[in-house]
This record gives C-alpha cells, structure tokens and sequence, in this order.
C-alpha cells in the first residue's frame, strides 16, 4: 500500500514538471522518455477512475441499537410518607448500643434499646438561631406576610424546645416558597391525589421545600407554619407516625394560645377513638382528613400540656426505629397507659 502511494507520488510530480516546466528548460532524451510516459500513465489512471461505474447501492453500517431508557428515579418522597429515604436500615454487621436507663444503670448491648414509659430524656431546651435559618424561594408573597411567617415560626420553635430530645437537633434551613395564584401553586404540585388534591399546602422533602398558597395572609401564615413544622420533624425525627407529625403540625399553629383555648376549640367537635387514629390508614385519612387532623391535634395538645417527657419519648423512638413508624402497642408502652385509658383521659382533659 505505502509503495503503491509512493509511484503514484512519483508519477504525479513527474506529470506536473513535465506539464509545466518544459519551456523552462530541456530534459536529456532518456528523461524525456520517462517524463512522457509518466504524463501518458497518469491521464490513463484519471480516465479509467472517470469512467468506472458507481455502485448501485452504498452499504451503510448498521445502526448501533439503542439503550433501554433509564428509569424516572422520584424526585421527593410520597406525601402519605410511605417512603422512606431519609432513614437507614440497621446495619448487618453487628453494632454495639449504649444508654442509660431509668435507674442510672449503663447498658452495654449488640441492640438498640427499647424506649419504654421509664426511658431518661434531655430536652434541648433552646434552639439557637443559628441552627433554624428561614429563607424564601421565588419572588411571591408581601415583605409583611414574609415577616409574620418568620415571627410565627420563631414562636413555634417553643414547642420543639420543649418535647424535643437534645441530641436530635441539627442546623436546619426551612424553606418557604409562596403562591399567590392557584393556577400556580397547582402547577408546580403537579397531579395530585387524596390528601394534596384539596390542600393549600405541602412539604416537598425531595428538595426540603415548604409549598403554600397563600389565599389570604392570615390562612397563608398558618399554613407556612404547619409546613415548616413538616420540614423540622423530618430533619430532626424522619419519617414519622402520621398521627404523631400532623398532631405536631396542627399544635405548632395555635402555640400562641393557652390549653383553654385549645381545649375549646376541640371540646364540642367530634373526634376519632385513640385506637382508631393510631392504626388510619392513608385511605382512611384522606375519607375523613378533619377528623382525623382534629383528632390527632387533641391528642398531642394532651401530651404536651399534660405528660411531656412522654411526647419526647415517642418522638425518641420514632428517630430510632429504622423505616418503621410508631405502632400502638409501642405508643401505649411509651405512655405506660392503654388505649383505653389514654382515649378517657383526653376526653376528661377536653371537658
């Protein structure tokens, strides 16, 4: 192949100096024989490449096969909470656990403990503001509005304070982002089915966003707070009994208010027994969401005014039990009372 290049190179140059440089000068007879040889060598080679058929058809390399798409990997967890991402399954490799129970005894053991109505608690007792910031997404929502959400917020930190354990708390960035248009605030959810379908608001934990649409400012400030609280006990607790986190949401946007008000509020409205909002399903939540929302705030508001350590407990075991979420029986091990006895004493607290 080289040597074949490499004649042709020869004859070609050869063709041109003879073509062209002829009149400069002569060439001796001998060379004058190759030279005319070269010319009449190289027209017979472009002729025969002019006039030689084409194919009749050019054949193309077969087309690499595609790849399977890659499937869509969600983005956010499910709004019921069935997901659970944000905790880690307990490691196969065995683990050493320790803690303190109620007695001061230390306990050495290769598994977690069992959060009981005698488990030592330690509240944070002060979230500093370095450890809740509050930014806003997007350009909706008035300066006024912005500013009654950041007050309410910093106000609903006293319920946290007081039932969360120490060792949970972490810097946190709650982010608020505002609708002032439904068209909007529908878009952005994207379809929505059961409890989001007729909501004004929701926590996307995906990218940690706390959705409002804000029809009026004062429905718009409770519900940026109830929000906001979705977002502190995910990052604090992670997935969590849905009685447990919106019974905590509903509390944190009547904080303000002293338990005869609360109490009140929910003395003359029909509520859920215990048992059956500890064991809703999601189907059941979305059949009858204000009873069952109304319901679960009576029972935190009773926990809080009434047994504390004992809601700091629940919330322990919430944050130590993997992907699992807080089942009755666990909850009336916790309270160290049964359901029976939990559902008469809210009624008593109520009347």
């Amino acid at each position: 192949m080289k040597l074949g290049i490499i004649c042709a190179l020869v004859l070609t140059n050869s063709y041109l100096v003879f073509q062209y440089a002829q009149d400069k000068f002569s060439l001796p007879d001998w060379l004058d024989e190759i030279a005319q040889s070269s010319k009449d060598a190289v027209i017979t080679a472009i002729d025969s490449l002019a006039t030689k058929p084409m194919p009749a058809k050019l054949g193309l390399a077969e087309p690499a096969k595609q790849l399977a798409p890659v499937a869509e990997v969600p983005s956010e967890l499910a709004f019921t909470g069935a997901s659970c991402l944000d905790k880690r399954k307990a490691t196969q490799s065995k683990r050493i656990f320790t803690w303190t129970d109620s007695h001061g005894i230390q306990h050495i053991s290769d598994k977690p403990r069992r959060v009981d109505d005698g488990t030592p608690v330690t509240l944070v007792s002060n979230i500093h503001a370095k450890d809740l910031s509050i930014n806003f997404l997007g350009l909706q929502g008035s300066y006024n509005l912005k500013q009654k959400i950041i007050t309410s917020v910093n106000a609903s930190k006293t319920l946290f304070e007081q039932v969360v354990p120490a060792e949970l708390v972490k810097p946190l960035t709650v982010n608020f982002r505002l609708f002032t248009d439904k068209s909007g605030y529908e878009m952005y959810r994207g379809p929505a089915t059961g409890l989001l379908k007729n909501s004004q608001g929701f926590y996307r934990a995906g990218t940690n966003e706390s959705v409002v649409w804000v029809k009026n400012e004062a429905q718009g400030e409770k519900t940026a707070v109830h929000e906001a609280m979705h977002s502190i006990n995910r990052h604090y607790i992670g997935q969590m009994s849905k009685w447990l986190n919106e019974g905590l949401a509903e509390v944190a946007e009547d904080i303000a208010n002293n338990p005869s008000v609360l109490r009140s509020t929910l003395r003359s409205r029909r509520l859920l027994p215990v048992s059956d909002l500890l064991n809703s399903i999601p189907e059941q939540w979305a059949k009858d969401s204000s009873t069952h929302y109304r319901t679960a705030k009576a029972l935190v508001s009773y926990l809080y005014f009434t047994d504390r350590t004992a809601l700091t407990r629940l919330l322990l075991a919430e944050s130590e039990n993997g992907c699992e979420t807080l089942q009755q029986v666990e909850v009336t091990r916790i309270i160290g009372k049964d359901v029976r006895t939990i559902d008469a004493m809210l009624k008593r607290w109520l009347s």
